[in-house]
């Protein structure tokens, strides 16, 4: 009984394209002096070439007390778990305690 050759799956390439070696570093300057060798990776937002993962660095955030405010007020969600709301369900459970010890009073 012969074998059944098996024929190469065809469908989406999931492998790297073009020649890795060619691709353009990164280039920043290492703790020992020499230019980093990693290739440059695309960033997702803008679509550019920067630098690798590890020279990209992120954002220190906003140094001003107008721009914090600016990312505070970005980020707010819903206020649930605000202060302001916090306390005023503090408020209502004292008023609910109150008002179920006087009905259990005049029971």
């Amino acid at each position: 009984m012969k074998p059944v050759p098996v024929k190469p799956k065809r469908g989406i390439f999931r492998g790297r394209r073009g020649e890795p070696s060619k691709a353009p570093r990164c280039g920043a300057k290492t703790r020992r002096g020499t230019p980093c060798q990693r290739a440059k990776e695309r960033n997702p937002h803008t679509g550019h070439l920067k630098k690798c993962r590890l020279h990209g660095g992120l954002s220190s955030g906003p140094k001003t007390a107008e721009g914090r405010a600016r990312i505070a007020a970005a980020n707010w969600r819903h206020g649930k778990r605000s202060k302001a709301a916090k306390e005023a369900r503090r408020v209502l459970r004292e008023k609910l305690a109150a008002l179920k010890a006087k009905t259990k009073e005049e029971q």
